[in-house]
């Protein structure tokens, strides 16, 4: 069609045109079948919720709900160019499901369970706060440290430690409660490894690792609040992550 009659077109009928660029609002998605549903320039009110072997596709997309996003069983979710406005949570993902995003913004946590995984091709952010600040609150109270090891069942709080090494900068081992606050852990290797059924606790806390700032086996609990994490967060088996605000992750 000739350009200059769509611009006249769009003289004549401006609301019409306008009106196509808005993205049509929906209500809930549920799937649960072993089906493929795809959505695209839609505005989500009440959030995505796939199990079982389903598959949604979401493009140009915003989606609202208390949790935006929840997976489970052998779901696969792909976001391309998607917001995720959630208020307890931007994405729940349990069992064996996939969440594959690629340039998406997101409000509130993400939670993962099970065998859950978050497959990154693009950028992801979350917009709900300012991460400028996450990371060690007083410098001046940082105090070199060795790397730290804790095995069995002990209950450990570690503040204003600052580790430089070339291997490990903390090891934690069988059903261990490790609390680490206002520190720095740099490593030539992986920054954090947490292993067994033990529980780990970053506060105001920076990690830069070469290899992964953070790896999880088997039952490990992490949980961060007001952390810089500079590296990848490897999970293996049924390792859970809980986000409590504030922080800045792979950014």
């Amino acid at each position: 069609m000739n350009r200059h009659f769509i611009f006249a077109l769009a003289l004549l009928f401006p609301s019409v045109v306008s009106a196509q660029d808005k993205p049509e609002k929906a209500g809930p998605v549920n799937c649960e079948k072993a089906e493929t549903i795809t959505i695209t320039d839609k505005t989500i009110d009440g959030g995505i919720v796939a199990k079982g072997y389903c598959t949604v596709v979401v493009k140009d997309s915003t989606v609202n709900g208390d949790v935006a996003l929840i997976t489970d069983g052998d779901a696969r979710v792909e976001l391309k160019n998607v917001k995720l406005n959630g208020v307890t949570r931007a994405i729940v993902a349990s069992g064996r499901s996939v969440v594959v995003v690629d340039t998406v913004d997101f409000k509130a946590g993400i939670m993962l369970d099970g065998s859950a995984s978050i497959d990154r091709k693009g950028p992801i952010k979350r917009v709900d706060q300012n991460n400028d600040d996450a990371g060690v609150k007083d410098e001046n109270a940082l105090a070199k440290a060795e790397p730290i090891k804790c095995v069995g069942s002990k209950t450990m709080t570690i503040k204003n430690a600052y580790i430089k090494t070339d291997r490990d900068g903390v090891f934690v081992q069988g059903r261990c409660d490790v609390r680490i606050e206002n520190s720095r852990i740099v490593s030539e290797d992986d920054g954090i490894v947490v292993q067994g059924k033990s529980k780990i606790y970053l506060k105001d806390t920076e990690i830069r690792a070469k290899d992964n700032a953070i790896r999880l086996v088997g039952g490990a609990l992490l949980e961060i609040e007001g952390s810089l994490i500079k590296g990848e967060i490897k999970r293996v088996g049924g390792a859970k992550i809980v986000g409590h605000g504030k922080n800045s992750v792979n950014q």
